[in-house]
């Protein structure tokens, strides 16, 4: 039970040290360079499902580079020919594949700056295999609400339950 407070901890102290960074990035931005920079974060505490809180209110710095560079180009507008129901299957299709490819990116996007560091042990492989297993249940979780499997999930439910998963690797490697 310790282990799990102590996990479950370190995911919101991660949530709070991010929303501290951003907010000191947005004063230096503007004290350094004049220039207003967006919120790292839009108040994800507000977010009505998750794939709201992935797509619009997290991290909105690397939502929009993960947007632009992978899920666009992946789910892209639909195919010509064969009617509009496969145009739409053809689409729901290919917005599938995006949103896994973009959870992938964001996994490794996490993943290999901590092998970096260690080295690419082994033990090391381990932790990062959990906390990629972490964006693949993420990505699930949003599969299984777009499809209406589950309605609209509780946002931080749905991210702090598997959250020892990240949180694992990030303080088992400190």
């Amino acid at each position: 039970m310790l282990w799990l407070a102590n996990r479950l901890g370190a995911a919101g102290a991660m949530y709070f040290g991010l929303t501290a960074f951003g907010r000191l990035w947005r004063v230096l931005a503007l004290a350094c360079f004049g220039v207003a920079a967006p919120p790292l974060m839009d108040a994800p505490e507000k977010s009505a499902s998750l794939r709201e809180f992935w797509a619009r209110r997290w991290d909105t710095t690397i939502q929009c580079l993960l947007h632009r560079c992978v899920y666009v180009p992946l789910a892209g507008p639909p195919s010509a020919g064969g009617g509009a129901a496969s145009l739409t299957a053809a689409r729901a299709r290919r917005r599938m594949l995006a949103v896994a490819a973009t959870f992938l990116a964001s996994g490794a996007m996490h993943c290999y700056p901590l092998l970096v560091a260690h080295g690419f042990a082994p033990r090391a492989w381990a932790l990062v295999a959990r906390m990629a297993a972490y964006f693949a249940v993420q990505g699930a979780l949003c599969f299984c609400e777009a499809r209406g499997w589950v309605g609209a999930l509780s946002p931080w439910l749905a991210v702090l339950l598997p959250s020892p998963l990240f949180t694992a690797a990030m303080v088992d490697l400190l």
